[in-house]
């Protein structure tokens, strides 16, 4: 090897590995699996360990598989170029001319729109330093009125505003391109097609007033509901507020019956006391069909109603019927009362 070929090699050398030194975090590995994934995914196999790397002048890691015929070049994780035995796979990392103009035009739009915003809000900040600035230095600024006015301004050219309208026309515009395009497609004669569309005109307008109407009876529903709620909350409230009163009347009437008892009690014995067993079996049947009668009770009532019975003549059948009727309410399974009522009715 003479003097020029090895420099040559050496410098050969040190480009490739200057190139290396130069190439991003990702390693070959990654790469060459990122190629070996791609190849899979067009129809092709390869072993990885056979991929001879190497970077090409413009920066590119490119990946060679000389027996099958593959070239696949990198940067970063992104395939740029990709030949399979001689045919473009993809290119500029795009499978097609058209995709990548399709890419470029996107980013056209988009580069579009950003000079837009900048343009719009560089036309705002001037306007607040010409327009609002000075109006809220003034000496007798009306800061409400400048509030108000920013705010309509404002809401016309926000992202909000536009959504808004977007959704308000959105179905209408949907209907006028529906019928745009049956009209396109239609051979009808011209003056028909002005009638149609002077149709469609009367009928969008139609819907737009049922939509309004719809949206009016919408809001009173909705306020009837409240209404009904409130009501309902209100009458929730009186059914508790009965409630109470009729807890408040059940303790009365506990308490009611706690002193009515005893009361009607001691006028039965009074009774009994006088022989007057009528009013007593009057006052006897009302006074169990509210109140429990302890045996205790019934048996001090029995004697009691014994000796007032006793010293009755035998003739007076009609007091002796009723005491020994009193009795009988007394004990209704006693035989011997059952027997001298039933000698007393006779």
């Amino acid at each position: 090897m003479n003097l020029g070929s090895k420099l040559t090699s050496s410098w050969g050398r040190f480009i490739f590995f200057a190139g290396l030194l130069l190439q991003p975090t990702v390693s070959f590995s990654d790469a060459t699996l990122i190629c070996a994934d791609k190849i899979i995914e067009a129809g092709s196999k390869v072993r990885m360990r056979s991929a001879e790397v190497s970077v090409l002048p413009n920066g590119l890691l490119r990946h060679h598989w000389s027996s099958e015929e593959i070239e696949c070049d990198t940067i970063d994780d992104q395939i740029i170029n990709l030949t399979i035995k001689g045919k473009k796979i993809l290119q500029n990392g795009f499978s097609s001319a058209e995709a990548e103009a399709l890419f470029k035009y996107m980013q056209s739009e988009n580069s579009k729109m950003f000079a837009e915003c900048k343009d719009r809000f560089y036309g705002t900040k001037e306007t607040f330093a010409n327009i609002y600035l000075p109006k809220l230095q003034s000496l007798d600024a009306d800061v409400e009125e400048i509030k108000n006015q920013f705010d309509e301004n404002f809401s016309k050219v926000s992202r909000e505003f536009f959504i808004k309208k977007y959704y308000e026309h959105k179905e209408p515009l949907a209907r006028l391109e529906t019928y745009e395009e049956l009209l396109r497609n239609d051979n009808t004669n011209p003056i028909d097609t002005e009638e149609c569309i002077s149709v469609a005109d009367k009928a969008l307008a139609r819907e737009t007033d049922f939509k309004r109407r719809i949206e009016n009876l919408e809001a009173q529903v909705t306020q009837k509901d409240e209404e009904l709620s409130q009501k309902s909350i209100e009458i929730a409230k009186l059914r508790q507020e009965i409630q109470s009163l009729e807890d408040i009347r059940t303790s009365f009437a506990a308490e009611l019956a706690v002193y009515e008892k005893p009361r009607k009690l001691n006028k039965i014995i009074d009774l009994i006391k006088t022989a007057d067993f009528a009013e007593a079996n009057q006052i006897y049947k009302e006074m169990i069909s509210k109140f429990t009668l302890t045996a205790t009770d019934r048996k001090r009532l029995e004697i009691m109603a014994i000796e007032s019975v006793r010293p009755i003549p035998a003739s007076d059948k009609s007091s002796n019927r009723a005491g020994y009727q009193f009795l009988m309410n007394l004990f209704p399974e006693n035989k011997y009362y059952q027997s001298k009522l039933a000698s007393y009715s006779e």
